[in-house]
């Protein structure tokens, strides 16, 4: 079951593609490129909304396989809607630049200017009535607010990319340090064990010269004791 709405949703995401690329060659002519990827979004939620009930009932690796799948359709969805919106922000900047003092022309973006809603309910809708086109201006005043605030956004990313480097350039300096201690250590410990065989080597030869000395010593007994014994008169 689950498997089958993956099915379903993967069908859909193809659908919001195909619906992104006609956004993108014909912009101006975008409103049934706009209905389609509306529609397709409702029946992607609810078939992601499935596939969560679905993994309830499941235990084990199976369902830690499916909840996988579900996170990957997820963000899959997620980057459709920034693809949509992208696209829907692509196109009304090329109208507003391709048009001449207040005529407009062509069709308009829905939600004036603000980008797509996913559907919250279980049935897709859009999240209320078209709006009226809006003009030229309000248009352009839209489009700068929109891009302020991606410029917002984009700071605080930044800013918190520069957070991040500067922890990751501490927790390099500590390594650094840590391993130019960990140096120290294996010079000290292979100084250390170099002492020791040093003077190991040296109790070895003290033993070996002691056992000779030892052994002409027995021998220089037997010799005279035994060997060149002296002839009695």
């Amino acid at each position: 079951m689950a498997s089958a709405h993956e099915s379903g949703y993967s069908e859909c995401a193809r659908a919001i593609n195909r619906a992104i690329d006609a956004i993108r060659r014909n912009p101006e002519d975008r409103l049934g490129a706009v209905d389609a990827a509306e529609e397709r979004f409702g029946e992607a939620e609810r078939h992601l909304r499935r596939m969560e009930a679905a993994i309830q009932s499941l235990e084990g690796p199976e369902r830690t396989s499916r909840e996988q799948a579900v996170s990957r359709c997820k963000q899959d969805f997620q980057s459709l809607k920034n693809e949509l919106n992208r696209a829907l922000n692509n196109a009304d900047s090329a109208e507003l630049t391709g048009m001449s003092g207040g005529s407009g022309g062509g069709g308009v973006r829905r939600g004036g200017g603000q980008g797509y809603q996913p559907p919250t309910s279980g049935a897709g809708d859009w999240g209320g009535p078209s709006s009226a086109p809006p003009t030229t201006g309000v248009r352009g005043t839209e489009l700068l607010e929109e891009s302020r605030r991606i410029i917002g956004e984009t700071e605080e990313i930044g800013d918190q990319v520069m957070g991040d480097m500067e922890n990751q350039r501490h927790q390099l300096l500590s390594a650094h340090e840590k391993v130019l201690e960990t140096r120290g250590f294996i010079s000290d410990a292979r100084q250390t064990l170099s002492t020791m065989g040093w003077r190991e080597l040296q109790h070895k030869a003290m033993l070996v010269a002691i056992i000779i000395l030892l052994f002409a010593s027995i021998c220089l007994v037997l010799w005279f004791r035994f060997i060149n014994k002296p002839k009695k008169r």
